[in-house]
């Protein structure tokens, strides 16, 4: 339960702010491709989401992975100081996190604690930026290298492009 409600409550889900959240929990199961099931209701100042129900099997056209900020063009003002990527059963404790702007400027990562505990193995990282500076397109480059997944190692690399729609 989050003390807001209606849009604005999931957008406080996906934030999911505050020590206690550093595994993105809420936000890993509302972006978790076998959710199937959920419930939602709102006060006129407190919001309630319901999503243990009966998992499913994740559509055919599901993504490999599941990052936030997602790859590709993102609005600067949904992206938040956690960033993540989640594979089903994948093995993150080797995985080394690298992520650079466009003119290859290396971005600091501070790593949150693993926890594989809510929807999809999931990997958090907080990266030294600071959103409210970008004024027009920036782009960031970000690398995972040694992601296990059935007993084999896989590298991912994908751009994020963050924009303010008000300029």
């Amino acid at each position: 339960m989050t003390s807001t409600n209606n849009a604005s409550a999931i957008d406080s889900y996906i934030r999911d702010y505050g020590s206690e959240n550093g595994p993105v929990g809420h936000r890993r199961w509302l972006l978790w491709p076998k959710l199937q099931e959920m419930g939602i209701g709102n006060t006129d100042r407190y919001n309630a989401l319901w999503v243990l129900g009966n998992p499913g099997t994740p559509p055919v056209d599901a993504p490999e992975f599941i990052a936030w900020p997602p790859k590709g063009f993102v609005p600067k003002q949904v992206v938040y100081p956690r960033w993540s990527f989640s594979i089903a059963k994948a093995d993150f404790t080797g995985t080394k996190i690298t992520m650079k702007y466009q003119n290859g400027s290396t971005i600091s990562i501070e790593m949150e604690e693993l926890t594989g505990i809510y929807g999809d193995n999931t990997i958090v990282w907080k990266p030294g930026i600071n959103i409210n500076t970008i004024s027009e397109d920036t782009v960031f480059m970000v690398s995972l290298k040694d992601v296990g997944i059935n007993d084999e190692t896989k590298d991912f690399e994908y751009e994020v492009v963050l924009f303010d729609p008000k300029d």
